[in-house]
């Protein structure tokens, strides 16, 4: 959809998302990682891990405007769990409708947009009973 000669809104078809810690791959004996507690510079994090094509782990904060995600995000991205280390997504349930995300992409550092991000986050916000199906999911630094 375009306002003004700009995309307004995206739909984006990723597919069938991947549970299985294994195929993830994150280092776990159980089915899936849905609310799992993580430990991760002394705070514990409850986290969904999920695979858009690529690892993520969704975990869910307060206020993400104010998480230190220059120090937990890297932290999280190279936990032991992660073999071949994790997109990290912390997330702000504003709303059944809307939620707010950062992200801390492996290798890169914070991003201010992750499509496969979104999408993993909306995965595991349903699988948590945080959100329907259709909620908006926006993305960006802190302001």
């Amino acid at each position: 959809m375009a306002e003004n000669g700009l995309v307004s809104k995206v739909r984006v078809d990723m597919g069938e998302p991947i549970l299985e810690p294994f195929k993830i791959p994150v280092i776990s004996n159980k089915d899936r990682l849905i609310n799992e507690a993580v430990t991760v510079n002394g705070t514990e994090y409850r986290i969904t891990c999920v695979s858009m094509g690529n690892p993520h782990a969704v975990a869910y904060v307060d206020n993400v405007d104010e998480f230190s995600l220059e120090t937990d995000g890297p932290a999280m991205e190279r936990h032991q769990i992660f073999p071949r280390r994790v997109n990290a997504e912390f997330v702000n349930v504003i709303d059944r409708n809307n939620l707010k995300m950062r992200v801390w992409e492996r290798g890169t550092g914070e991003t201010l947009a992750c499509g496969t991000g979104a999408c993993a986050v909306l995965v595991a916000s349903v699988l948590n009973g945080f959100t329907g199906r259709n909620a908006t999911v926006n993305s960006g630094a802190a302001t």
